[in-house]
């Protein structure tokens, strides 16, 4: 009966050991608050929301409230002193009069092998003229 309860105790041990290890890192993943510049006309918040898992990576635009954009996300990496883009997703995203239409985007197959800094940039366009560039934001850094 020992042999067994030190064989099930070394199972646990291993099962954990396995799953202790493959979870992938997430620090400075969360929400990231955005104060409106000047060239938006209410001000407010904008948020840019960023998770992941094994191999993608999420990220959400919240629109400040009375704001309609249309936003572009990027994934950035940084590499040697310098932030590079890897990725660009665009859509758009308002908030007003109860309505709250956020722009998901999905970053597919993303390693978690390596030590690389990301953080996601977000463009932030004007809803009618898509090419008037209002603001830039970006996200807090992670390392994945």
């Amino acid at each position: 009966m020992k042999k067994f309860k030190k064989l099930i105790l070394a199972a646990a041990v291993v099962i954990l050991a396995i799953v202790g290890v493959s979870t992938p890192a997430s620090a400075a993943l969360g929400s990231t608050a955005v104060k409106m510049d000047s060239s938006f006309a209410y001000g407010g918040t904008a948020y840019i929301h960023t998770s992941q898992d094994g191999s993608n990576i999420y990220s959400t635009y919240e629109a400040a409230y009375d704001s309609y954009v249309y936003v572009k996300l990027s994934v950035q990496v940084y590499e040697s002193g310098t932030w590079r883009t890897v990725e660009t997703k665009s859509g758009y995203a308002r908030k007003a009069w109860g309505e709250n239409q956020k722009f998901n985007a999905t970053f597919y197959n993303y390693s978690t092998a390596g030590t690389r800094t990301f953080r996601i940039r977000a463009s932030i366009y004007d809803w009618y003229d898509t090419s008037y560039l209002m603001q830039t934001a970006y996200s807090a850094t992670w390392t994945r």
